[in-house]
């Protein structure tokens, strides 16, 4: 028994762990959010850099195809990013260190 009695240390554990993931959670959900808005704020500029003041349907829809493309240029970039960086041996290194059993610290 804890000499405390209030804490039980494996899940004592179990909620450093948990805690550490949220935070995980968050940092990836907030950089999802701000390359998301950063992306379509470059995007914005650009075509509104082709538009300029015209308000001619032509000139409006011509001004969207400047953008569209360098937005396949940062989808491609991502694309050879993710194939060149992440490798399969360290895929799949996680994968078995997430598989084995937690082991549990005798008292």
């Amino acid at each position: 028994m804890d000499p405390e009695g209030s804490k039980v240390p494996p899940l004592d554990v179990l909620s450093h762990l948990a805690l550490h993931a949220a935070g995980a959670r968050g940092l990836i959900n907030t950089s999802q959010q701000v390359g998301g808005a950063l992306g379509l704020a470059v995007l914005a500029a650009i075509a509104n850099s082709e538009i300029g003041t015209s308000t001619e349907p032509a000139v409006l829809t011509d001004g969207f195809s400047s953008p569209f493309l360098v937005g396949a240029g940062f989808a491609l970039l991502g694309l050879l990013t993710t194939l060149l960086l992440i490798r399969t041996a360290d895929s799949k290194a996680h994968v078995e260190l997430g598989a084995e059993p937690a082991t549990e610290s005798s008292a």
